[in-house]
């Protein structure tokens, strides 16, 4: 059996019951994380209908994007003149 915090040991109903809402609270987590990348990358839409790969890959194909467009910004200041820090 299981310790709890307390000493007392948990039965084997008490640790199904705590592994489901552990389960429960990890599921939830992911979900609002996912609902947090479809409000930040613009080719994902809430009203359609999405699987977790479709998410995660529009996302990717978005950091890629987002990366090339700061890396031509950086060539063009540094082009210009402007200083930049060097950790960009």
């Amino acid at each position: 059996k299981k310790s709890t915090s307390n000493g007392k040991q948990l039965s084997e109903e008490e640790k199904k019951k705590h592994h489901i809402r552990s389960e429960h609270k990890r599921r939830e987590q992911i979900r609002s994380t996912f609902d947090n990348l479809v409000e930040v990358v613009p080719e994902l839409n809430e009203n359609e209908s999405r699987s977790e790969l479709a998410i995660l890959t529009k996302t990717s194909n978005y950091i890629k994007e987002l990366k090339l467009k700061n890396e031509t910004l950086i060539e063009v200041a540094r082009l210009k003149g402007i200083e930049l820090p060097d950790d960009l």
